[in-house]
């Protein structure tokens, strides 16, 4: 299972879908918070949150 984290709040969430037609750049992935609305590239971690 994979998800991310925010670097403006912190927040671990999961996406599941198109992942794989969003920009990315070096292991990270364009995605928006959740939580606080920050739409930057974000870290995609491994595992459980």
């Amino acid at each position: 299972m994979t998800h991310y984290e925010c670097p403006k709040c912190g927040t671990h969430f999961d996406k599941n879908g198109w992942d794989l037609l969003k920009p990315h750049f070096f292991g990270k992935r364009e995605e928006k918070c959740p939580n606080c609305g920050q739409s930057t590239f974000m870290i995609r971690h491994i595992g459980k949150i």
